[in-house]
C-alpha cells in the first residue's frame, strides 16, 4: 500500500500485486503436483515393474512441482520484504525531512 508522509510517498502496491501473482501461481503449481500424485499408484507392485518410466516421470513431475512452489514462495516473500523495506525507509526519510524543516 502506498504511504504518504508530507508529500513524500512510495508506491509499493505494484510490488504487492506482483507478490500476489507469484502466490497464485505457486498455488496452481501445487495443485498440479497434487493431481500428479493421484495419477501415481501407491502400490509398488506389478505396475511399477511393467511401466517404470511412467512411474519415474510422475514422481519427477511431483518433485519439480514442489521445487517450483518453494521458489515461487521465495519470490513472493522477497517482493513483500522489499515493499515493506521501501515503506519503512520512506517513512524514516520523511521524518528526517520534517525534523530538518522544523529545525530551520
Amino acid at each position: 500500500m502506498p504511504t504518504d508522509y508530507d508529500g513524500y510517498s512510495v508506491e509499493s502496491d505494484a510490488l504487492l500485486d506482483e507478490a500476489k501473482v507469484w502466490e497464485d501461481q505457486a498455488l496452481a503449481i501445487e495443485q498440479v503436483g497434487k493431481y500428479m500424485g493421484s495419477l501415481t499408484f501407491t502400490r509398488t507392485g506389478v505396475f511399477s515393474h511393467f511401466i517404470p518410466k511412467y512411474y519415474t516421470l510422475a514422481h519427477a513431475l511431483m518433485d519439480r512441482c514442489s521445487e517450483g512452489v518453494r521458489y515461487m514462495a521465495d519470490n513472493r516473500d522477497t517482493l513483500i520484504y522489499i515493499a515493506n523495506l521501501y515503506e519503512r525507509t520512506e517513512m524514516r526519510l520523511a521524518q528526517g525531512i520534517r525534523y530538518a524543516e522544523e529545525r530551520r
